[in-house]
């Protein structure tokens, strides 16, 4: 009989508990036809992003001229264009509600100080804890107001870092002027690629061609951040406006390039192995 009384004050203490937090749940929905942004930026204009994690280190991401995303820190490497393309989608969500309570507590929501706050260029958005009534919501601070938000990107903002960095090494349009392999060394020559050792036979230059096509679409399917393992070889990547040393660190299970200066990993799929060094020993 005491542990069934027990019980039911324990589940009268949580039912009360989750009254309090109901009190900073009661929201205002505008009319369907008067739906607005969540703000008034232009997400294309924006040039930076800082991401600033409860935690975890911090993520800034910026644009360049050619209106090309990087991220400026912690890699200083093209960054991954879907990834910020949905961080940005949160300046214009129409699917929100405002909390309309004077006596809301930041701190109690996780928004003072925030679990992740979000600066595009000058303006920031802060968010905190997910709705307790399990719909998909989290709360978020903007222009000094809490509302809650349908909950879309935050596992985008509090991903590890590295996973910000673009799956293409040496982004989108690579212009490669000489590519040295493990056992290959080539360069064009008015336009055409040809290999600068003579005692290598047995390629045509039409597979050097598509050797240097296959890197200039290299794409990783994952990203990491740099360990420092043994190195099968360097491979080393000159482009009109960049050079690239990639260390060869394994061509089976799993093919892995490394850039230690960057603090990265590229993980390609090790099918990959012979179209990227060409007809040589790939090895395990």
């Amino acid at each position: 009989m005491r542990q069934r009384w027990l019980f039911i004050l324990t589940l009268f203490t949580l039912i009360m508990g989750l009254g309090s937090i109901t009190f900073f749940t009661t929201t205002t929905d505008l009319p369907t036809h008067e739906k607005q942004h969540l703000t008034t930026l232009d997400p294309k204009k924006v040039q930076h992003i800082r991401l600033e994690r409860l935690n975890k280190e911090t993520v800034v991401f910026t644009k360049d001229t050619q209106g090309i995303w990087y991220v400026q820190e912690p890699f200083q490497l093209p960054a991954n264009r879907f990834r910020v393309e949905n961080i940005l989608t949160l300046l214009y969500s129409t699917q929100f509600s405002l909390l309309t309570s004077d006596n809301i507590n930041l701190a109690e929501l996780k928004l003072d100080p925030p679990l992740v706050k979000v600066t595009y260029d000058d303006f920031p958005i802060q968010l905190g804890l997910v709705s307790p009534f399990n719909d998909g919501r989290r709360y978020a601070l903007v222009n000094g107001k809490v509302y809650l938000l349908l909950d879309t990107i935050y596992r985008f903002l509090t991903d590890e870092a590295a996973l910000a960095v673009s799956l293409f090494p040496l982004g989108d349009s690579a212009d490669i002027i000489e590519l040295r392999l493990p056992t290959l060394h080539l360069k064009q020559q008015e336009g055409i690629w040809k290999l600068q050792h003579t005692d290598t036979v047995g390629i045509s230059t039409d597979d050097l061609t598509a050797l240097v096509e296959n890197w200039q679409h290299l794409q990783a399917i994952s990203v990491g951040r740099y360990q420092e393992k043994p190195v099968l070889a360097i491979i080393e990547v000159i482009t009109s406006t960049h050079t690239f040393h990639f260390e060869l660190q394994a061509t089976y299970p799993e093919f892995i390039l490394g850039l230690p200066e960057k603090g990265i990993l590229y993980y390609l799929p090790p099918t990959q192995a012979k179209t990227l060094l060409g007809k040589t020993e790939t090895g395990k």
